[in-house]
């Protein structure tokens, strides 16, 4: 059984990705998501620099939440799944934006 903390939200929402690259250089961009949940998110069009366990910043709407990359895929669309270090944190609001999804995450993620 899905938990509340689980259940994915499909929402697009613009934020602002904050981190280092893998060479010590910082980056910055804007992005979207796909859907959120009350602990992660997956992100659309995230910069090709964006590695697995690396901690990223999301900003939204003024909040900020410090996340861990879980995978990276998506070719298309160059997605990262993410997961909140911050587990009391959720910086998408209550109730969750969107509308309820349930899925699984991809095979192999």
């Amino acid at each position: 059984m899905v938990s509340q903390l689980d259940t994915r939200h499909l929402v697009r929402l613009k934020v602002q990705l904050n981190g280092v690259d893998n060479t010590g250089h910082p980056f910055r961009q804007t992005v979207f998501t796909h859907d959120v949940s009350m602990r992660g998110a997956r992100l659309e069009n995230a910069p090709p620099m964006v590695e697995p366990a690396s901690v990223v910043e999301v900003q939204h709407r003024g909040r900020r939440g410090r996340y861990r990359v879980v995978w990276v895929g998506g070719l298309a669309h160059n997605e990262v799944g993410l997961e909140s270090v911050e587990p009391s944190k959720c910086i998408w609001g209550s109730p969750l934006p969107g509308r309820p999804i349930y899925s699984t995450p991809p095979a192999g993620r």
